[in-house]
């Protein structure tokens, strides 16, 4: 698995050496939802076949992932819309300096390697689905890189943030808030996006707008913005600036100890009492 993998740590390192030398850099992380979101609405012959070929009937599952994806996520777009979206996100996951292997998923544990849901199905057959998809990047990291990033006593992205300019994007202000008071961040600006996933899409032009105009005005910008994110990213590095896919850590952060996945918190990794913004690595 570690062939062209970076260590999260050593995606830090590099994020800070970018912010030194002024050189545009993002990392991507697609995951299992962002997969499953695209061969939903550009490949659903593909997905429906793995499903089949792995024993699963995608029928019932199919209703409820239109439910999610059309009517509560991105219902504001219509399907060639959300389409173009798509086919965006690939592009900048292939342009990024880092892409998430899925089966990183198991760095820890063999959690869910045989359980018959599609999620599962997508992390086992990721190569496949990498293929159909379009994704070449050959340059990977962990689908946890935001996780392994707040963790005491190694280096961390608080490291990277102190004495900088950083901007946030994120649905959680108390998220942002937080980072503001501990990450020793010489400014910290941001734009706080709608808590409904539905209602995103109405501030997409603004936050482009925002990037092309700001990307190199600041060392760094962190991410938070699900599938929409992974575009804020990409126009980030592409319009000179640094920007590092934090995904949850906002919620993190906001909740005070949230858990992240099970399988990545039992026995690995517990919540920092003390700051209750970053975990403690248990074992090894």
């Amino acid at each position: 698995m570690r062939n062209n993998f970076t260590s999260s740590i050593d995606l830090l390192r590099d994020l800070n050496d970018h912010i030194e030398n002024a050189e545009p850099f993002s990392n991507i992380r697609l995951g299992d939802g962002c997969s499953l979101t695209i061969l939903h609405y550009l490949y659903i012959e593909k997905l429906r076949e793995l499903c089949r070929r792995n024993g699963l009937n995608l029928f019932k599952y199919t209703v409820k992932l239109k439910k999610v994806l059309k009517k509560k996520r991105y219902g504001r777009y219509s399907d060639e819309e959300f389409k173009k979206i798509c086919r965006r996100v690939i592009t900048h996951s292939n342009k990024s300096n880092y892409i998430d292997r899925l089966d990183s998923f198991y760095e820890y544990t063999n959690y869910g390697m045989d359980e018959k849901n599609v999620e599962m199905i997508i992390v086992n057959n990721w190569k496949e689905v990498w293929a159909q998809i379009g994704i070449t990047n050959e340059n990977y990291c962990s689908m946890f890189a935001n996780l392994y990033s707040i963790i005491k006593d190694e280096y961390n992205i608080f490291d990277v943030a102190k004495g900088r300019d950083v901007f946030c994007i994120s649905n959680e202000p108390v998220g942002v808030e937080k980072f503001s008071k501990f990450s020793g961040a010489k400014k910290v600006d941001s734009h706080i996006l709608p808590k409904s996933h539905y209602d995103q899409p109405l501030h997409f032009k603004k936050v482009c707008k925002i990037i092309k105009s700001n990307a190199s005005k600041y060392d760094l910008f962190i991410v938070g913005a699900g599938f929409l994110g992974k575009i804020y990213l990409g126009l980030i590095k592409q319009n000179g600036g640094r920007g590092f896919d934090g995904g949850r850590c906002f919620n993190i952060w906001a909740d005070g100890g949230f858990r992240p996945r099970k399988i990545i918190a039992d026995g690995i990794f517990e919540v920092d009492e003390k700051t209750k913004m970053m975990y403690r690595r248990i074992k090894k």
